[in-house]
């Protein structure tokens, strides 16, 4: 028994030194955002957005900003000032989770890995920022995708960490490298040293088993909530549950009802995304 516990002890430190490094890597993005904001805010008062920013996802034109600021009665400088203070409001719903997630933690690897989770989508709140400044080259703005299977992983662990039923670890491992390689030749793509032609090719099959996979990790949800859950870990996974349909629900019932147009506002795409951390806050804190 001493030493099962002491193996249990080890692997929870090694498991929360691993969840502290990639927190310490998902920090990364906190001053390349904050060092954007200058470029940003001259570029979108001047209308100057390169067209290059588009290929790499930012979906913010000259044209949207005229559009936009026009739409909302707003100078360029106010427009500017508007959007940057959404992204950072978001940016800091993030962070003090996330601190409150890790103070609550301790020493017990999944609130570390939870931290992790929460302050990796975090760099979403900065990257239409980083995306138009452009301080660095576009890979390095988008290198953190290579942590979204880890987002996955944390829905098959969600609430205490530990796998249930025990053969999804099976599916955990394969779905983590395929989601990993996926991501990986994106970059690659990105970087122009993967071709376009053999991105599209294994993109199609990649992407829909990772749908298939998801899929099944959110069917493991249903089981361990009604099969193994305490009541306590049944009432985060409501929570939990709660924050991920309210995040991806109304877009979607919105698009397929014709009335989605507020929810195609960068405000929505914005803002929602404080949905998931505060009513995983909720789970994880009470």
């Amino acid at each position: 028994m001493k030493a099962e516990v002491s193996t249990d002890a080890r692997l929870n430190r090694w498991l929360s030194v691993a969840c502290a490094v990639l927190i310490g890597v998902d920090l990364l993005h906190i001053p390349l955002g904050l060092a954007s904001i200058p470029r940003f805010y001259e570029r979108v008062t001047t209308l100057a957005i390169p067209v290059f920013a588009t290929d790499v996802g930012s979906g913010l034109t000259n044209e949207i900003v005229l559009a936009e600021s026009a739409a909302r009665g707003m100078s360029l400088p106010a427009y500017a000032l508007y959007r940057m203070g959404i992204h950072l409001l978001v940016s800091a719903v993030f962070t003090v989770v996330g601190a409150l997630v890790l103070w609550r933690a301790r020493s017990h690897w999944f609130g570390w890995f939870t931290a992790h989770v929460l302050l990796f989508l975090n760099s979403y709140a900065y990257f239409p920022i980083a995306r138009v400044a452009l301080l660095v080259p576009p890979i390095w703005i988008e290198w953190s995708a290579l942590f979204w299977p880890t987002f996955g992983l944390y829905l098959l662990l969600f609430p205490n960490g530990r796998v249930v039923p025990r053969w999804a670890r099976l599916l955990a491992l394969v779905y983590a490298l395929v989601h990993l390689a996926l991501q990986l030749a994106a970059l690659l793509a990105l970087a122009g040293l993967l071709p376009p032609e053999s991105f599209d090719a294994i993109q199609g099959p990649g992407g829909a088993f990772i749908f298939a996979a998801l899929v099944l990790i959110l069917g493991s949800q249903v089981y361990r909530y009604i099969r193994v859950s305490s009541s306590a870990e049944r009432e985060q996974t409501k929570w939990f549950l709660l924050g991920l349909a309210a995040l991806i629900l109304p877009s979607s019932i919105g698009e397929a009802l014709r009335v989605d147009a507020v929810f195609r506002t960068f405000e929505w795409d914005t803002l929602s995304l404080t949905i998931l951390p505060v009513t995983l806050a909720i789970a994880i804190l009470r």
